[in-house]
């Protein structure tokens, strides 16, 4: 075979590897090559094979790469994808198939790969909970579970209930809990001061909870976090609250529109502390 000057080593290198049906070794590439790359050359090719971005190095055996013009993770990716479409396999099974499938792709990247195409939505878990989940490419049907879950959820609601927490409520808090607590609380402390400086400045005026609630500085606040920062604002003795008399009255829809405290006390209204009538608090 001819020798080739260097500027056609890697187009030829990439032709040769695209009609190759899985990664090829650098021997293996210099055998299906029509020009000859010496023994001698053999580092610098593999070189200019690294530096190409459309040749990617595949693991090989032992410390011995390969090479190929398609991306490992993706061809794993598809391999996965088309393995979880035909029937649901376990994440053994799955991680099997990507091996023997995708060219010996490493059992330990195949199965972090798994977990990944689970976190982006690309593969399924069915049930997605319990130790008897398989993987599927398809989502399961929510409808087939729905009855157990609500069963197991009616007893928790009432409990709550008891504790005059609304479902949205306890849905709102949930939604939001991936700020903490603390910080949330401070934060729709903050909104809520915002808004009731703006509605009612004067201390010692009372201003409705519902009102207060509609405000617009506290778009996007939800309803537990809502209360939980008044709560906040009252401990600190910033703020009076009036409570509402009667709460049992009170349509679950206007029990939302008040301040909660958890423990059965509904607040109606709202002002600042004087400060001039309470020596040494906070206004």
């Amino acid at each position: 075979m001819p020798s080739a000057p260097s500027s056609e080593i890697v187009p030829t290198a990439l032709d040769a590897l695209q009609r190759a049906p899985q990664p090829l070794s650098v021997d293996q590439l210099r055998r299906q090559m029509a020009v000859r790359i010496g023994p001698k050359q053999k580092a610098e090719f593999m070189a200019l094979l690294r530096a190409d971005p459309r040749i990617h190095p595949w693991p090989g055996s032992g410390k011995t790469p390969r090479f190929w013009h398609r991306e490992p993770r993706e061809v794993a990716a598809e391999t996965a994808l088309e393995a979880a479409s035909h029937s649901p396999l376990d994440s053994a099974a799955l991680v099997r198939a990507i091996v023997k499938n995708a060219h010996r792709y490493p059992r330990t990247d195949a199965a972090a790969l798994v977990k990944e195409l689970i976190d982006e939505g690309r593969l399924f878990e069915d049930p997605p909970w319990g130790r008897k989940r398989k993987i599927s490419a398809t989502p399961p049907d929510s409808e087939s579970y729905r009855h157990e879950l609500e069963a197991q959820l009616r007893p928790i609601l009432e409990k709550y209930a008891a504790l005059r927490i609304t479902p949205k409520a306890l849905v709102d808090e949930i939604c939001a809990n991936g700020v903490s607590p603390a910080q949330a609380n401070t934060d729709a402390a903050a909104q809520i001061a915002a808004a009731l400086e703006r509605i009612e400045p004067r201390r010692g005026l009372v201003v409705a909870v519902s009102k207060l609630r509609h405000a617009p500085e506290l778009a996007g606040v939800s309803k537990s976090g809502f209360d939980a920062a008044a709560m906040h604002l009252f401990g600190a003795r910033r703020v009076f609250l009036h409570d509402h008399t009667a709460p049992h009255t009170l349509t679950a829809a206007e029990q939302d529109d008040l301040i909660a405290d958890g423990k059965g006390t509904f607040y109606v209204g709202i002002a600042w502390r004087d400060p001039e009538h309470d020596s040494g608090l906070d206004s």
